[in-house]
């Protein structure tokens, strides 16, 4: 394979695995921050639910009394009474999921269009829904409720929280945005520092080729020898070996060489 070839192969391998690794690194942390971010800005609302719900499961009677009437307050028998958030509205529903209030809710007609489902019970879920021909989001939580006759009830309870999502889509957005450039960044940087990867192959490859220009000297100079020794005998072939032992002892020298070289090699391969 040609060297550049492989090494430009090499350059980009480098900076495709830096490119995932910091990728994935910087997904995990918008996953992260995003995560946390919304769970606080979601602390309060679902915190007020969630009181709400202890305090409806409390007093069924008289909360599902109330809210059928149209009241958000729960009454208790040592005369307290606890007064859900105004924030959040109460869509109360039969066991069929029937809406009981839709009376009180005639002003709010787009909250009628809010997913209701048994399967929702005790989750939080945020939808969108339409009003006026623009969107809004609502964050609701169902509880299921009996009261002493044992009826069952849905009690759902919805609270606007577009300005979150709002809030949160921005965030989303710079989170996005912040990511590219990064990613970009992680390209350039990756490319050059690949460079450097692969520099320790290109000395590699040099220290070779000096080292075969190196051994092919070395390897020639017995071998011309051994070769001009042979062609000397070869001109003379009735003289006696006694006669020419000085061509056939250079030649034992040179091959003697050859061996130790190629003993070093093989010792080298090993090493």
């Amino acid at each position: 394979m040609d060297r550049k070839r492989f090494l430009l192969k090499k350059r980009i391998k480098y900076m495709i695995t830096l490119f995932v690794v910091f990728l994935l690194m910087l997904i995990i942390f918008d996953i992260i921050v995003f995560s946390v971010t919304r769970n606080a800005l979601y602390e309060e609302c679902d915190g007020q639910m969630r009181e709400a719900e202890v305090h409806i499961l409390e007093e069924p009677d008289t909360a599902i009394s109330n809210f059928l009437n149209g009241k958000s307050i729960v009454y208790y028998d040592n005369g307290s009474n606890y007064v859900i958030s105004y924030k959040i509205f109460l869509l109360l529903r039969d066991d069929t999921g029937e809406l009981l209030n839709a009376d009180y809710l005639r002003f709010f007609d787009y909250m009628l269009r809010l997913h209701f489902s048994e399967k929702n019970i005790g989750k939080f879920i945020t939808e969108k829904v339409e009003r006026n021909s623009e969107f809004l989001f609502y964050r609701t939580y169902t509880v299921k409720a009996q009261n002493t006759k044992g009826a069952t009830y849905y009690v759902q309870l919805a609270t606007d929280t577009t300005d979150i999502e709002l809030s949160l889509a921005i965030i989303r957005r710079v989170l996005t945005i912040c990511t590219v450039a990064a990613m970009a960044l992680v390209l350039a940087g990756g490319w050059y520092l690949s460079r450097s990867l692969v520099s320790g192959v290109v000395e590699a490859w040099e220290k070779q080729d000096e080292f075969i220009s190196y051994a092919s000297h070395e390897i020639r100079s017995p071998l011309a020898v051994i070769h001009s020794s042979l062609e000397l005998l070869l001109e003379a072939p009735g003289v006696k070996i006694i006669d020419r032992s000085d061509l056939i002892l250079n030649s034992l020298r040179e091959s003697n060489r050859l061996r130790k070289m190629t003993s070093n090699l093989l010792e080298m391969v090993r090493l």
